[in-house]
């Protein structure tokens, strides 16, 4: 079993990395060509990434950059994207980066024509949920599939399936807290996509309706978080017996004290503390302070309307405990009763385990939930916006145009 660990390219990440547990390190910067560029990177230079890329291969660990943004905006079929294109994936190369992640076909096939000593990851935004899909992405050339966590990490026979399908390596993300079968997840990789596309100007950014709102589902009934996709540092061993080959953690926004403890937890295979610890998307404490719900503000979005709540900014933390040696045998008994075909309501296995596993302060849980219920309501509400607010002054709300 190998890992996949995230960089933040502080360097002192890479102390925890054991090339005998750690396979790759993965990463990105702000892109000039894809939208899933991260901001917080933008400080991140290319004399930056070859030294990085340079430390990591040092330890006998290959570097996958990621390109996984599921939407290139038809930019990909102009000439200038063309030609951009070709030279970051020459200076990657140049830097050394031995793998890439990708979300979109096209991509994929025009490494494959134009740069071939690539391997190329299929990103879990492409959502490898079948059979078919997996088996579509292998003859389009991809290397690995990354399948997707919202849909896969609970149905136990469906990763039996796929590999036995296909011959390529088999990667499940390990800490990450989405829904299953979340409602949200391609919104969200669109949105993200579009979010960074260094192409939009003053209309670019967004604001992380989706983050706001599985926040609030979750907080709002507690269960949920022993329901989401994680998997224990624990369960590697169960999951490797499924056919998967490798792990991927998350994520680059966290700061180097947290991806340490992440990393170390999962090449030791056991933590004896709240799994909380471990798992992406159930706080935001232990991300940069410059990480938040807009990746910039959009220039009609009135930011003064909402910033009132605190959730706005940096999403309500509400401190939900998990005892994770309390969990030993939980995902055995999913596999058991076929968790994802069961019905939660007639089951009721989560919730009598996180009667005995998970504690939180009632009063903060409500206080937290009241705030990201707020946040959501201003988002529906005209005041966030300029254009629609004058429009309502006006009296133009409720008309309706032609037909």
């Amino acid at each position: 079993m190998k890992l996949s660990v995230p960089t933040n390219w502080d360097e002192q990440i890479l102390e925890s990395c054991d090339p005998s547990s750690v396979d790759e390190v993965y990463g990105n910067f702000s892109s000039d060509i894809m939208g899933e560029g991260n901001y917080l990177f933008s400080g991140v230079s290319a004399r930056d990434l070859r030294g990085h890329i340079k430390l990591v291969r040092d330890k006998g660990i290959s570097f996958n950059y990621s390109l996984s943004a599921v939407c290139l905006d038809n930019r990909e079929w102009s000439r200038g994207w063309q030609r951009r294109m070709e030279g970051v994936l020459g200076r990657l190369a140049c830097a050394g980066v031995d793998r890439l992640t990708v979300g979109v076909p096209y991509l994929l096939e025009l490494i494959k024509k134009r740069y071939p000593e690539f391997k190329v990851d299929i990103a879990a935004g492409a959502h490898i949920d079948s059979v078919a899909r997996a088996r579509s992405w292998v003859e389009l050339g991809a290397d690995s599939l990354i399948l997707s966590d919202v849909r896969v990490n609970r149905d136990f026979k469906l990763i039996k399936a796929i590999r036995a399908a296909v011959g390529c390596e088999l990667k499940l993300i390990a800490n990450n807290a989405c829904l299953q079968y979340c409602p949200f997840s391609l919104h969200h990789s669109v949105s993200n996509a579009h979010a960074f596309c260094p192409d939009r100007g003053k209309e670019g950014g967004a604001v992380d309706y989706n983050r706001l709102k599985c926040r609030h589902i979750c907080l709002s009934d507690p269960v949920i978080f022993l329901k989401t996709a994680w998997i224990r540092p624990e369960d590697m061993e169960f999951y490797h017996s499924l056919g998967i080959d490798a792990f991927m953690l998350v994520s680059r926004v966290m700061t180097t004290e947290m991806l340490e403890r992440i990393i170390n937890a999962y090449r030791l295979r056991r933590y004896d503390a709240d799994l909380m610890d471990l798992i992406w998307g159930t706080s935001y404490n232990n991300t940069f302070p410059t990480f938040n719900i807009f990746t910039r503000a959009p220039r009609s979005f009135k930011t003064d309307a909402v910033l009132r709540e605190k959730a706005f900014l940096r999403l309500e933390d509400c401190a939900v405990h998990i005892d994770n040696r309390g969990l030993d045998g939980f995902v055995q008994h999913l596999y058991a009763i076929g968790c994802n075909a069961a019905d939660c309501g007639e089951c009721r296995f989560c919730d009598k385990t996180a009667v005995k596993v998970m504690k939180y302060d009632e009063s903060e849980r409500l206080r937290a939930v009241k705030s990201l219920d707020n946040s959501l309501k201003a988002l529906l509400a005209a005041e966030c916006f300029d254009n629609l607010s004058r429009s309502r002054a006006r009296g133009g709300a409720g008309k309706r145009g032609p037909g």
